[in-house]
C-alpha cells in the first residue's frame, strides 16, 4: 500500500485560453490608474488582467466547463476595452449580465475552479459598476 503513503501530487493550475495562444498569468492590479485621483479606481480591474487570468483545475470535483468560461471571458475583455475607452454601445457588456452568467459544470472531466471564477466575476462586475456611474 505504497500509495497511501506519497503525498499528494501538486494540482498545477492550467491557463486560460490555452488554445487561444493567451498568456498564462494574472498581473497584478495596478495601485491607481494612470492620471487617477479617485482611490476607488484602485480595485478596477483591467481587460488585460481578465485576459491574462488563470485558474485552478479540477478533475474530482466539481468545476466550470472550461470552453464556456473561455469565451464569456472573452465577451469580458471586449466589454471592458469599450469601457476603458470611454465607448458606450449597443454591445456593451453589463454588470447584470455577469452576475446572472450561469456555467456548465464538470465532475469527471477538467474545469476550472468554481471560486476562482467566481471571484474573478465579482471583480469584473465591481469594473463595470464603477465605469458604468462615470
Amino acid at each position: 500500500m505504497w500509495w497511501r503513503l506519497s503525498p499528494p501530487l501538486p494540482v498545477s493550475p492550467t491557463p486560460l485560453g490555452k488554445a487561444r495562444g493567451r498568456p498564462s498569468t494574472l498581473a497584478p492590479a495596478p495601485a491607481a490608474l494612470p492620471g487617477s485621483t479617485d482611490p476607488s479606481e484602485d480595485a478596477l480591474i483591467t481587460a488585460d488582467q481578465v485576459l491574462n487570468a488563470r485558474f485552478q483545475t479540477t478533475r474530482f470535483r466539481p468545476g466550470y466547463d472550461q470552453d464556456e468560461v473561455d469565451d464569456f471571458l472573452d465577451e469580458i475583455v471586449a466589454g471592458l476595452r469599450q469601457a476603458e475607452t470611454g465607448q458606450r454601445g449597443t454591445g456593451t457588456l453589463r454588470p447584470d449580465e455577469v452576475a446572472a452568467k450561469r456555467f456548465s459544470t464538470t465532475s469527471f472531466r477538467q474545469g476550472y475552479d468554481q471560486a476562482g471564477v467566481d471571484a474573478l466575476l465579482r471583480e469584473v462586475r465591481a469594473t463595470l459598476e464603477t465605469h458604468r456611474t462615470r
